[in-house]
């Protein structure tokens, strides 16, 4: 069936399945796009990705339609990859701690996993650099960039003030330039 965005929203609001899976449908992409750069991982996108639409459905009385659906489940993504990325560093902390305390003779811990190149070698040190911004800058900048939402969508979905998410794409955007400078040789230092 196709609905409208309102008629989607009327009904998914009132849990009609087929406005579910529509929803579901619509969305699935988009938000595990954004889960994947928010955190490097797809099988923690498409993990994450469910649990959006869990959350969605679970909570769907609560959409009010004052915002799009759209940024209403990209807002419960932003939430649960910050979440997750909490939770890893809490856990990184825990097995540092773990380690500094009964080091094992001769064991190295692996490096990072590398991200997954989408187009060769460029990609990947962009992606890296994407990586390293603050949480803040990182999650502007992957909206912006690679979900092509305005300042205004992201502020509402940060639910942050338009000049603050102004602010911090300027700040991430000056950083990756930083890092990234050795990728134009014709760029200036």
């Amino acid at each position: 069936m196709n609905f409208t965005e309102q008629q989607l929203a009327e009904c998914f609001r009132k849990g009609d399945r087929a406005a579910f899976e529509e929803l579901v449908s619509r969305w699935n992409q988009n938000v595990t796009n954004l889960a994947y750069r928010m955190t490097g991982n797809q099988e923690d996108a498409r993990d994450m990705a469910q649990q959006c639409f869990m959350r969605a459905f679970q909570a769907r009385d609560q959409f009010e339609g004052g915002s799009s659906l759209g940024t209403w489940l990209y807002r419960i993504t932003i939430n649960l990859c910050r979440d997750r990325l909490r939770s890893q560093q809490s856990r990184r902390r825990q097995i540092e701690r773990l380690a500094t305390r009964r080091p094992r003779p001769g064991h190295r811990p692996p490096p990072p996993p590398e991200l997954e190149s989408e187009q060769g070698e460029v990609s990947t040190q962009v992606a890296h650099a994407v990586t390293t911004l603050t949480d803040d800058q990182r999650e502007v900048v992957i909206l912006r960039h690679y979900h092509d939402l305005s300042c205004r969508e992201i502020a509402e979905i940060l639910q942050t003030p338009y000049t603050t998410v102004r602010s911090r794409l300027v700040q991430g955007l000056n950083e990756l330039r930083l890092k990234l400078r050795n990728l134009n040789p014709c760029a200036c230092s």
